[in-house]
């Protein structure tokens, strides 16, 4: 995920969302600029971890700006799904750490107690899903509606 701030996004991830956080590293040269066809000035990185979901911030030199606010339509990366254990915190200490609150949703999959899914924002307008559970029940059927209950997920952190 490219960001314009490599060390406010590491904040945003790993202090406001819980993830765990690999050594910052440095790339540039014509070899890697090759291999990820971005030009050879350079870029610093970082690899997260939140359960079993894996992310790698990367903070280009010669980054090229946002020329508007992205559709979810527009093919690419659209967000990414996180399992919490509350969304009220999640979202509160997100906030707290550069993030946007978008919307939420509850929706019941199951028979019982609705799941929650809220939108927020990372720093640089990445948008990140956070689905809690009321239940292992709803947790199943959620699993279920999406057609990943044979992968193994959600699971819960």
């Amino acid at each position: 995920m490219s960001v314009s701030d490599l060390h406010r996004s590491l904040t945003f991830y790993r202090d406001g969302l819980g993830f765990t956080a690999g050594e910052i590293y440095s790339s540039a040269g014509r070899r890697a600029a090759a291999l990820m066809d971005v030009p050879p000035s350079g870029f610093r990185g970082v690899f997260l971890r939140y359960g079993e979901v894996h992310i790698e911030l990367l903070e280009y030199r010669d980054a090229l700006a946002p020329t508007g606010p992205r559709d979810a339509r527009a093919i690419g990366y659209t967000h990414i799904s996180l399992i919490v254990p509350s969304a009220d915190e999640a979202v509160r200490t997100a906030v707290d750490h550069g993030g946007t609150f978008c919307a939420e949703l509850s929706h019941t999959f199951g028979d019982r107690n609705p799941t929650r899914i809220v939108f927020i924002a990372d720093p640089d307008h990445n948008k990140v899903e956070l689905i809690e559970h009321p239940d292992d029940a709803e947790r199943t059927a959620h699993s279920r509606f999406l057609g990943s209950d044979a992968l193994g997920w959600p699971t819960t952190r």
